[in-house]
């Protein structure tokens, strides 16, 4: 039979995670771990790597994520780990680091003569990522991450051959994300043509 020695660790349980989940881009945060058997030496663990973690009883610890693990959408797993003698790692929480759905309020410039070439559109907002899309009329655009408030977009010389209206709108992928509101009130294309003089 085997004896349990007295000063052995206990196999921690991992029950809450507060907060679940963060936007991605966020500062550093204090994350709060609830389960049961923690002990001053346990550890929280992120995607298996451990963070600086504080005791503050048998059943919460906390811990620091710093920023550059908040940085794009993704699923993390946490764990808790005791040290031996005996002790373990319990079974893993997932923390949601979520696209934020983006906000566009700007657009330069507003409007350019039809028949002009391919045209760079800068887009002002919010809640942008590296992997934002800019739309024309629900058609994703080529574009380039400048930062969270800044993207370019390259509208093709062919989107811009007849006068005409676009709706511009902004679209961030999942986890989270979704679609911006759109600036369809913009004239992109302005609603005349280049005077040819005789």
């Amino acid at each position: 039979m085997t004896t349990l020695r007295m000063n052995a660790s206990p196999v921690p349980t991992l029950l809450i995670l507060e907060p679940p989940g963060v936007l991605a881009g966020s500062s550093g945060l204090k994350l709060t771990v609830h389960g049961t058997n923690y002990i001053t030496s346990s550890r929280v663990l992120w995607n298996g790597i451990e963070l600086a973690t504080t005791y503050v009883n048998g059943t919460t610890l906390t811990a620091a994520v710093p920023a550059s693990s908040l940085a794009s959408a993704s699923a993390a797993s946490v764990t808790v780990f005791n040290p031996a003698p005996l002790g373990g790692t319990s079974s893993s929480l997932s923390f949601s680091i979520l696209n934020p759905v983006p906000v566009l309020t700007a657009l330069s410039p507003g409007s350019v003569p039809a028949g002009t070439g391919d045209q760079l559109l800068t887009l002002t907002g919010q809640g942008f990522v590296p992997a934002s899309a800019a739309r024309w009329n629900g058609v994703a655009l080529s574009t380039s991450y400048i930062d969270s408030t800044h993207l370019t977009a390259l509208v093709p010389a062919a989107n811009l051959k007849q006068p005409t209206r676009a709706v511009i709108s902004v679209s961030n992928p999942g986890p989270g994300g979704g679609e911006s509101n759109s600036l369809d009130a913009s004239v992109v294309v302005s609603l005349f043509m280049p005077v040819t003089l005789k």
